[in-house]
């Protein structure tokens, strides 16, 4: 029967090249005692276990395992997912390479070579099993040895492998085994900080020789309607077995309340060594489809009986839903809805790519707060765990090829996207490339031909676009795909859908906005961004880097226009795009545009690293989102300032909103949804207060307070997951207001947790992220928990501040 076993636990990791320091202890560089045995160049096949025990004079004749152990340096014990690029420190450039600074697209981290290794044994029972070995993601390049043996080597950081062991392994009083696995990230695959190392989750499966292969099952649905569908099953069966064998196969159809809705079984001989490929199809009768309002889904199981035994027992989520895109854009069962979408990088305070479940699902909740609905994953498919999320939280994907190639690992790579994401009801369309240069020429559109035709046999069921930039208004380019993509759209989707009639077209990416978490004044030497949407981004400093910026005109987009073109472009404009994926949800690591060092950063999120809303966040919601909301920047903080003007900006979806200092009116202004309403005061201390009417009533208000001091922390739990908690520290003064530009060292503590990591938003923060403490930026830190028991205590404790402390048990508070 089969088994799934997570693999993540008790793990060694060694930074720095292993092959060096084996070289340096064996003083021999022969096939068998050198470094010439670790090295994929070498075709490396390990023969005589005892020969390398020998020559280094270890005694327990584990070759490989024993060279790790005795090499010079330090193995850390760690579990994964683990990014080892963001334990390092920070290196400042030499030189510079302009605005696209090479270095600062990668965050200003060193590249380099890990090492993992983990010990394991296996019972005799499990011997005649197949043992596999998965990894969902290892950045990059990796190369994997199991007992001394090469076993093979993946070169993409963004597509998940795995390996068939069990000829390699030692069973019960054989010995132990042992796994090896490096990881390089020297030549990177995108143009971004990417992160190193094992980051995505680890499983070893325990499989009837006899089983369901992997990927190997895809259920869709056709001539879907509120009566009934046609459900559609093709199963892939593997036979490892060195003879034929006949199996019964078993389906079965089981609803989200657990009820048996269906069962069929049918024989199948598969070929020794050979797949074997069944099909079932049958008329599921008033199916609960699956839609963002509720997010139904069914599960598939699959059970294949050998000799009156069950073998193997696999289930498949799926959900019944139809999607058609139309010139109109996206309907989702029979309903238009507009494309809320963001493009999102993996990567998040605190554990850099090693991204949790929890931190996964926090990420989304936050996404869904500020009135989004589908998720770009940029550039890369997207972990298995963010489709089941989506899956479950009702969130649509664009799920995303990471490299135009048809080579056998650029197809590998497609097929791993395709077949590994095809049952998930929330991915309603692939994306086959991102602003590949190779597009301008007539090589890039046959790689992009070829490669469509291949990824359209593995799933007939979805359209498939591109992420198109370089070769806009291409009409042989822009033929290619079913929906044409357009990054930074400024005229072509317009003109596509003049010269084409009929044709489909999408926002697959625009309003790259860049500002920093609560900054209104640009600082270069700070490396930070104005919050205010100036709209002359493009022209300051697209143009040259040596260009002066005065205060107060960063903010904006990197395309050629503002937030209120791109939102009014495809709502009002060219609605045929459908929505739009806004660039992006989250600040990420590398791209430190448009500064460089001393930025480590991104800068266009519409939320920091650490989930703390910007300015911008806000926007998106007045656009977004029914629910009456305004919100006004700056903060009221503007101490030196008092009698100069302040540049007030106010998002809101309301018909009228007014703007009162000290209670004063400054004046009621009718409001349209996607502009924005702006005033200039002057600066007194006090309260900014601006309120928000609908049909002359006043329906919600927001408003900034002059604060006092820092005087507290206060610390709150923003998120409780399974295994991880997020805390939120704010620097607040004597009436409990959030001190807008604190920025108080805090240590924090923890008893019956662990502390992952810590951040702050500040996108020049040269502070560890893998530590226990942080400095506040702009009044908030956040701090990252693995929880070890049921009672938890949190301490946030600064110099000349009242701490902070809370106690809960199960989730509940005890005391704060």
């Amino acid at each position: 029967m089969r088994k799934k076993m997570n693999f993540n636990s008790n793990w060694y990791f060694h930074m720095g090249e292993l092959e060096q320091k084996v070289e340096k202890i064996t003083s021999k560089t022969g096939t068998c005692g050198g470094a010439s045995n670790l090295t994929r160049e070498e075709g490396f096949v390990y023969k005589n276990p005892q020969h390398i025990a020998d020559v280094i004079g270890i005694e327990d004749g584990n070759s490989l395992y024993s060279i790790a152990e005795h090499v010079e340096g330090i193995w850390d014990m760690v579990d994964l997912p683990h990014d080892w690029k963001i334990r390092q420190d920070y290196v400042k450039p030499s030189s510079y390479s302009g605005m696209l600074d090479k270095e600062g697209q990668k965050g200003y981290l060193p590249d380099g070579v890990g090492y993992y290794r983990k010990k394991f044994s296996l019972p005799k029972e499990d011997l005649g099993k197949r043992i596999v070995i998965e990894f969902e993601g290892v950045m990059r390049d990796a190369i994997v040895w199991v007992n001394g043996c090469y076993i093979g080597s993946h070169l993409s950081g963004y597509t998940g492998f795995a390996y068939d062991i069990s000829a390699y392994l030692n069973y019960g009083d054989e010995g132990e085994n042992v796994i090896l696995v490096k990881t390089d990230c020297t030549y990177e695959e995108g143009w971004w900080a990417e992160g190193a190392g094992i980051y995505r989750d680890v499983w070893l499966y325990q499989l009837d020789p006899v089983h369901v292969k992997r990927h190997g099952t895809f259920v869709y649905c056709k001539d879907i309607t509120d009566s009934n569908t046609k459900v559609m099953i093709d199963t892939e069966i593997e036979n490892k077995l060195h003879s034929d064998c006949s199996v019964t196969v078993r389906k079965s159809l089981v609803s989200q309340e657990d009820q048996i809705l269906y069962h069929q079984e049918k024989e199948l001989t598969v070929g020794s060594l050979c797949v074997g490929t069944i099909s079932f199809d049958f008329m599921l009768e008033n199916p609960i489809l699956w839609d963002l309002d509720h997010p139904y889904l069914y599960k598939m199981v699959t059970e294949i009986v050998r000799e009156n035994e069950i073998v193997d027992h696999n289930e498949t989520l799926f959900g019944v839903r139809d999607i058609k895109y139309t010139s109109q854009g996206l309907l989702l069962n029979g309903k238009w809805i507009e494309i809320k979408g963001v493009c999102e990088h993996q990567d998040f305070a605190g554990v850099g790519t090693a991204l949790t479940p929890d931190i996964i699902d926090y990420k989304l909740t936050r996404i869904k707060e500020m009135g989004g609905n589908a998720y770009r994953s940029a550039h890369h498919p997207a972990t298995d765990y963010l489709l089941q999320a989506c899956d479950r939280m009702g969130i649509l994907v664009l799920n995303e090829n990471r490299r135009l190639d048809v080579g056998p690992e650029g197809l590998n790579d497609v097929e791993e996207l395709i077949k590994g994401s095809r049952n998930h009801p929330s991915v309603f369309m692939w994306c086959m490339e991102n602003e590949e240069f190779i597009t301008l020429l007539p090589p890039g559109k046959r790689l992009l031909n070829e490669l469509m035709a291949y990824a359209k046999k593995l799933d007939p069921t979805r359209l498939f676009t591109v992420a198109g930039q370089f070769a806009k208004g291409d009409s042989e380019y822009e033929s290619i795909p079913d929906v044409v993509g357009f990054n930074y759209d400024s005229g072509h989707a317009k003109a596509r859908l003049e010269n084409y009639p009929g044709s489909l077209v999408m926002a697959s990416e625009d309003a790259s906005f860049v500002s920093t978490r609560g900054v209104y004044e640009d600082n270069r030497e700070l490396g930070v961004c104005d919050s205010y949407d100036s709209g002359s981004y493009y022209e300051k400093v697209l143009k040259g880097s040596d260009v002066e910026i005065s205060s107060g005109t960063v903010g904006g987009a990197s395309s050629l226009f503002n937030l209120v073109y791109c939102w009014n472009h495809y709502k009002h404009e060219v609605p045929g795009l459908g929505g739009i994926f806004i660039w992006t949800a989250f600040d990420y690591r590398g791209e430190t545009f448009p500064w460089n060092w001393p930025t480590i950063n991104s800068q266009y999120g519409a939320m920091d690293m650490c989930g703390f809303e910007k300015d911008v966040y806000y926007y998106w919601q007045s656009v977004w989102m029914d629910q009456p909301m305004v919100h006004m920047l700056p903060h009221w903080n503007w101490k030196g300032k008092e009698g100069q003007k302040v540049h007030i900006d106010v998002y809101s979806n309301c018909d009228e909103v007014e703007l009162f200092i000290n209670n004063e009116s400054q004046g009621r202004k009718k409001h349209t949804i996607g502009l924005i309403t702006r005033w200039e005061p002057l600066y007194v201390p006090g309260e900014v207060k601006v309120v928000a009417y609908n049909d002359g009533k006043p329906v919600t208000e927001d408003y900034k307070v002059t604060t006092g001091e820092p005087f507290a922390i206060r610390l709150s739990k923003i998120y409780s997951g399974k295994d991880n908690d997020l805390f939120k520290a704010e620097i607040v003064d004597k009436s409990g207001l959030l001190c807008p530009t604190a920025d108080n060292h805090i240590q924090f503590s923890v008893i019956n947790a662990e502390i992952v990591g810590v951040g702050n938003g500040n996108p020049s923060s040269h502070e560890p992220d893998v530590a226990d403490q942080r400095k506040a930026f702009n009044g908030l830190a956040l701090v990252i928990l693995r929880k070890r028991s049921e009672n938890i205590t949190v301490m946030a404790d600064s110099d000349g501040l009242e701490s902070a402390r809370i106690s809960y048990a199960n989730g509940s508070f005890i005391y704060i």
